[in-house]
């Protein structure tokens, strides 16, 4: 009986372990915030999450996905009142009004091809800086697949386009023209051969990437190593421990 209950226990600790590794390799999110400072030097930010879920889909989703509450521009009040940054995802197009603006977008992972987020930038001040910033995970994606951020407001006439490798930077920054708002592409692409870089110049409106240089490796692929690594002694000492008794 002993043995057909440490058989099971066993098995059962062995599955739990299979969940833990096949739910993180299939699923990933990656929160994005964006931050800019106020006349005061107060600190103005939302926060965006992308990432690819199974059972989601590329329209909006109760479960997983998250309408923004925007702050409408009053010309009333502008002056005493202003908005001085709004961010968000841009749902798809026929989208109802709860799903035009996301705060987090969550995909499927059926689509063979690339996925893309659009998020918006706007009603930051002329001058402001502003700064996007996120933390991606050691092995959070697949091999091979990369994680992009394209400033589509630097696509020039050479079709020059500012890009940064979520996967190895760090964040982007740029200084808002007051003007328009600031697109950007969020892709997820299988082309690993991409290099980012932050293009010619740095006046007004360039942006700017930051590399993540020495920063530290996060703990999370840290853990799931350690985890698959040790495993398989855990499974024997419980085997143990049950076969003389004391468990």
């Amino acid at each position: 009986m002993s043995k057909v209950i440490s058989r099971s226990t066993i098995s059962f600790f062995i599955f739990f372990l299979q969940c833990i590794f096949l739910t993180s390799a299939f699923a990933w999110k990656v929160p994005i915030e964006i931050s800019t400072t106020g006349g005061d030097n107060t600190r103005l930010y939302n926060k965006l999450i992308v990432g690819i879920e199974q059972g989601a889909t590329d329209d909006f989703d109760n479960l997983w996905d998250t309408p923004a509450l925007i702050s409408l521009s009053d010309p009333a009040n502008d002056s005493e009142n202003p908005v001085l940054l709004r961010a968000y995802i841009r749902g798809r197009d026929g989208a109802a009004d709860a799903a035009k603006y996301l705060w987090k977008d969550i995909r499927g992972t059926s689509t063979n091809g690339d996925s893309s987020w659009e998020i918006t930038v706007d009603s930051v001040p002329a001058g402001k800086k502003v700064d996007l910033s996120w933390n991606v995970l050691p092995g959070q994606l697949k091999p091979g697949e990369v994680l992009l951020l394209k400033d589509v407001h630097r696509a020039g006439a050479g079709q020059e386009m500012a890009l940064a490798d979520i996967t190895r930077d760090s964040g982007y920054s740029y200084i808002s023209a007051g003007k328009d708002p600031r697109l950007f592409q969020l892709v997820l692409s299988k082309e690993s051969s991409v290099n980012s870089g932050s293009g010619s110049g740095s006046g007004l409106g360039c942006g700017t990437i930051m590399t993540q240089g020495s920063r530290p490796t996060t703990s999370g692929g840290a853990v799931a190593g350690l985890l698959s690594l040790f495993s398989p002694l855990v499974v024997f000492r419980l085997y143990r421990l049950k076969r003389s008794g004391l468990w």
